[in-house]
């Protein structure tokens, strides 16, 4: 699932998330790196932090959902 998403990614941003999650550069880093200002790896850092966590928790609501019901189905 991971990688056709950050597949369909605009380069920049999907450059930002392989220095930053792969290689655990800093903002700092990363800006060097991709020859940007501080302030735009700063927000495609944050952009990489907001989508990392609303897919987390979209994936643990279907996960919870698939428990309370047992089979799969989401509950009302």
């Amino acid at each position: 699932m991971f990688n056709p998403a950050l597949s369909s990614l605009p380069e920049k941003k999907r450059h930002a998330i392989l220095l930053r999650k792969l290689y655990g550069l800093s903002h700092h880093e990363i800006a060097k790196q991709m020859d940007v200002s501080f302030l735009l790896a700063a927000l495609l850092v944050t952009f990489i932090f907001k989508l990392s966590s609303g897919l987390a928790m979209a994936n643990q609501k279907i996960t919870d959902d698939s428990s309370a019901t047992g089979n799969g189905q989401q509950v009302d």
